[in-house]
């Protein structure tokens, strides 16, 4: 929740932007709704208490194998109440884009299966 992150001392730009997102989500994802924040955002889970839809919550190489993608994608397809934040660039991760050759597929299901709801500088959501 918002007040989840009340104690922690940010930058005014990256205070705002946590607010915002931690507000949408507070109003826009029921309690028991997922969240899969990509490429790493795991930090959205913690401070919303909401659990990602998938094991793998990481998707840069060093952490998450390419023959992976098919697990998230059975794993999402399973889910209800899935929100899917995609990182982009801004502030908080300027390299914040797909993977285009290495998670092409999982980008495929991402862009055929979940539509944009909202936007906020750094992150994109889709349902």
């Amino acid at each position: 929740s918002v007040k989840a992150i009340a104690g922690i001392k940010l930058p005014s730009q990256l205070a705002n932007e946590l607010t915002a997102v931690t507000s949408y989500i507070e109003s826009h994802v029921p309690p028991d709704g997922k969240i899969l924040c990509f490429p790493y955002c795991p930090l959205i889970n913690t401070l919303t208490g909401h659990d990602s839809p998938s094991y793998f919550s990481f998707f840069y190489p060093e952490t998450f194998r390419a023959a992976d993608q098919d697990t998230v994608i059975r794993e999402l397809a399973s889910s209800k109440s899935v929100v899917i934040m995609l990182q982009r660039p801004g502030p908080i991760e300027s390299e914040a884009e797909f993977e285009d050759n290495r998670l092409g597929k999982l980008k495929s299901y991402i862009s055929s299966h979940y539509q944009l709801v909202h936007a906020t500088p750094n992150f994109y959501f889709l349902q």
